[in-house]
């Protein structure tokens, strides 16, 4: 599968581990709750559908974009909506986010997320995190 240039890393080893991660989640997603996070939309196939961020992509620091607690199986109309983040769409993410991992998920997700200010992504890290990924599938 090839990766959008530009999309989801600066780096070729940032773009590879993004879609390790995205095929994690998304397999993970289908697996247990075949629908969309945000509008509850059925998949047939797990490669229907995109694995979302609730935090956008262009908010995250360092290793958050890639933090499975912040992503989930979503349709591409709900994942691509320029308004999701006030929206019915949001809400209904950070809801469902909460029903999988608690009330707090969304605190512990902003300050996980903020603690990563200004660090780098070194190439062995990635590795050592895609093989791990790997390991669970």
């Amino acid at each position: 599968m090839a990766i959008t240039p530009g999309s989801h890393g600066s780096t070729p080893y940032q773009k590879r581990y993004w879609r390790v991660v995205s095929e994690y989640v998304r397999k993970r997603d289908f697996e247990k709750y075949g629908t969309c996070v945000s509008c509850g939309a059925h998949f047939d196939d797990w490669r229907a559908g995109h694995a979302g961020h609730y935090i956008p992509w262009s908010r995250c620091n360092a290793w958050f974009k890639y933090d499975w607690r912040n992503l989930a199986l979503q349709c591409a109309r709900c994942n691509l909506s320029l308004h999701r983040s006030g929206a019915d769409v949001g809400h209904a993410f950070a809801e469902e986010l909460k029903r999988r991992y608690g009330d707090d998920i969304l605190t512990i997700l902003a300050h996980d997320n903020e603690s990563l200010r200004g660090q780098k992504m070194e190439v062995p890290d990635i590795v050592f995190r895609a093989e791990k990924l790997y390991e669970k599938n």
